[in-house]
């Protein structure tokens, strides 16, 4: 051998010691095998890579199969039958090719499978991994798609005529049918069933979500904790065994059905859901539909819980088999669901005959139990317990132990309740350590208030109420009543009667809304308002008082060191109602003692129920002429606001003829009669009037607002083309 080869040798030993014509390190290397039975393209990743891997077959563009690396900095290493395109993309020859065998590895890899017409199998390792079908040729092989270790997510294409194999392996695994449009039909059974009508996709048992497309799909799981999903369309999903999650969404007519297992059902707007035999939980939507749509929901055996977290606006919700639930007034949470949470909006939550556990948010609660041993939760917000609808005596107090309702009923109310709402028999009301409110309802009840500023309610009341805060026995509330109101009460509210209020030696109030109400102050630094009628006020006792006295001819008897307001007249004087703001006070306080506003309000936590409508025929001429007419019926008594503002295509108009567009063009106001319809009459303002000059038509926005004597308030919003 002469020198010259054996340096060649040399040179060569030592090139494969170091690895010269081996993989780049860290490279994916793709090449093809041939066992003389089947050609396998292979591609393989590196340890370490965080893989994006686009595939596609031979087409016009391109004579091979294209495996390209779209991850940063990763290669692909060519080994036989394929050749370098670029440093991060292959080619592979096609001919003879049977299948395509890609292998990832660690790291949360992707894979773009953009075309292929030889059958692919897809491993992705271990690592939360994306595997993706984007084929859209029809009659192309079977893929087979493998997760592995962590959760991977793997989506079927647009064709529906490509069988696939899904395995998800240990993680929680999920498979999407959210490009389909048609109907798909998803069971976790290891069965190659799945997909569209005789697709024959096999999604197994291993896989833990599924989502489903825009069409009426059926989902069904497994024994597993599977979370199931249906999107748009009228899907049904059945949970099967486990701790399974549904959902459903939108408008259409889902079914969902957890089935054994521990199950949360998330509802649409128009969804028919059944629990199953365990503790199941309902989460509610926060979709209005057309009319005759709405949630059905039946517990089935179990502790069930409907859940209102999501709702931010009032809504009530009673488990008694009548659709009067939620938003709208639509759904139906039966009497098999045992417990519910309500929102941040202030919620009416009414349980049934069977233990409950009703659970308030943010807002102001009313949390009505019903029979069983119920317990009530307020939550943050002023809440009240309610008994109204008790034919028999209740014993009731703050204090947090499970002692109250009828004998031996055992509910309890907690601590973050702040008022009582006694029945129609005779009851016991006791307060807590805050501020309560506590009303007995008819019968000859007994109120004690406890720690804070406590005080006793008559504000639904339309006969006359005498009241005295001095504990005496049998001498409040209506004619022939006998209630015994505690000295520990310090304020009281009356009714629409006429009421005679008297206080105590303690810092305190006394309120008479409407009615010609007598008030008079037993001591202490109190605040006395009438409100309308012809009242009077005795506020002689040494303290620093506030009077106000509301619309009326109003008398008062004061001490020189109460702050009286403009609108009161001293005992013997004549009327002199003053236009001015009721409460501005003719001279300052004295004590800072003395409240300017009661602490607590009256129990009113429901809105009125009222009806608009709107002549028809009105043109914008006669509502500058002589206004536009509406007219509202209430179901309580209170005030009545209306406003017409401009719609979007009147207010463009607007800006190009240089007009204000944020203005409240007419607005018109009434008293609201109970059960009575008044007529409002909508005048157009000055800068109405300016908006409008040269108009003949347009699109409006009424909005009328009626409120309640508590101060609830129900917005009703009509669109008009005048």
């Amino acid at each position: 051998m002469d020198l010259g080869r054996q340096g060649w040798l040399a040179a060569v030993v030592a090139a494969l010691t170091l690895g010269a014509f081996a993989p780049a390190a860290g490279a994916a290397t793709a090449q093809v095998t041939d066992d003389g039975l089947e050609q396998v393209l292979h591609f393989t990743a590196a340890p370490g890579e965080l893989n994006n891997l686009a595939v596609s077959g031979p087409d016009t563009t391109q004579a091979d199969y294209r495996l390209s690396e779209r991850g940063a900095g990763v290669t692909i290493t060519p080994g036989i039958g394929c050749t370098a395109v670029t440093a991060s993309s292959v080619g592979c020859a096609p001919t003879g090719l049977d299948r395509i065998e890609i292998t990832l590895d660690d790291g949360a890899d992707e894979l773009f499978l953009y075309s292929a017409d030889i059958p692919v199998n897809a491993d992705g390792g271990a690592g939360a991994d994306l595997l993706e079908d984007l084929e859209i040729a029809t009659g192309a092989p079977a893929r087979s798609f493998a997760g592995g270790e962590g959760d991977d997510f793997m989506r079927a294409g647009i064709i529906s005529t490509l069988p696939h194999d899904y395995h998800g392996g240990p993680g929680m695994d999920s498979v999407a049918y959210a490009y389909r449009t048609g109907p798909q039909a998803i069971s976790l059974d290891d069965v190659a069933d799945d997909g569209a009508p005789a697709e024959g996709d096999n999604v197994h048992s291993d896989v833990e979500h599924v989502l489903g497309g825009s069409g009426a799909d059926t989902i069904v799981g497994s024994g597993g904790d599977e979370w199931l999903v249906g999107n748009e369309g009228a899907d049904t999903i059945q949970g099967m065994g486990g701790a399974d999650k549904l959902e459903a969404s939108g408008c259409d007519a889902d079914v969902l059905d957890g089935g054994a297992g521990a199950d949360t059902l998330a509802l649409g707007g128009n969804t028919k859901a059944q629990g199953g035999p365990d503790d199941d939980h309902f989460r509610s939507d926060i979709d209005v539909c057309a009319p005759g749509s709405g949630d059905e929901v039946n517990g089935g055996d179990g502790a069930d819980l409907a859940d209102f977290g999501a709702a931010t606006g009032a809504l009530s919700v009673s488990l008694d088999d009548v659709a009067d639930d939620g938003f709208g007034g639509k759904d139906n949470f039966h009497s098999d669901v045992e417990d519910v949470n309500g929102g941040d909006g202030g919620m009416v939550l009414i349980g049934s005959a069977v233990p409950n556990m009703l659970t308030g948010g943010a807002g102001d609660d009313l949390l009505d139990g019903r029979g069983g041993a119920d317990q009530l939760s307020g939550g943050a917000g002023t809440d009240v317990a309610d008994y109204s609808s008790r034919t028999v005596p209740v014993n009731l107090s703050l204090d947090g132990s499970d002692n109250d309702g009828a004998a031996g009923e055992g509910d309890g109310i907690w601590v973050d309740v702040e008022n009582l709402r006694g029945g129609s028999a005779d009851d016991v009301l006791a307060g807590g350590a805050g501020n309560n409110v506590l009303d007995g309802g008819l019968g000859a009840d007994t109120i004690g208030g406890g720690a804070g500023v406590d005080a006793v309610d008559y504000f639904n009341r339309t006969a006359a109420v005498s009241v005295t805060l001095n504990g005496g026995a049998g001498d409040d509330g209506q004619a022939g009543e006998g209630d015994m109101i505690a000295a520990d009460i310090e304020g009281a509210f009356g009714g629409l009667g006429a009421d005679t209020l008297t206080g105590n030696a303690a810092d305190g109030f006394l309120s008479g809304f409407e009615g010609n109400d007598e008030l008079s102050d037993g001591g202490g630094a109190d605040r006395l308002d009438a409100g309308a009628g012809d009242d009077t006020i005795d506020s002689v006792d040494g303290a620093v008082d506030v009077d106000v006295c509301g619309a009326g001819m109003d008398k008062v008897n004061s001490d020189p060191v109460d702050t009286v307001a403009a609108d009161c007249e001293p005992a013997g004087t004549p009327q002199t109602d003053s236009p001015s703001d009721p409460a501005t006070p003719t001279t300052t306080p004295g004590s800072p003692k003395t409240p300017t506003t009661t602490p607590v309000v009256p129990i009113d936590h429901v809105a009125p129920v009222a009806s608009l409508s709107v002549r028809a025929g009105q043109r914008l001429r006669g509502l500058r002429s002589g206004g536009l007419k509406v007219s509202v019926k209430s179901n309580e008594t209170g005030t009545i606001a209306a406003a017409l503002s401009a719609e979007k295509s009147t207010r463009r108009a607007f800006k190009r003829l240089g007009r204000p567009l944020k203005v409240v063009l007419a607005k018109g106001q009434a008293d609201a009669v109970a059960g009575a319809r008044e007529t409002i009459t909508l005048r157009l303002s000055r800068q109405g009037r300016r908006a409008l000059r040269g108009f003949t038509a347009g699109k409006f926005k009424l909005v009328v607002t009626v409120t309640d004597r508590a101060g609830n308030k129900l917005t009703i919003t009509r669109h008009l083309g005048l």
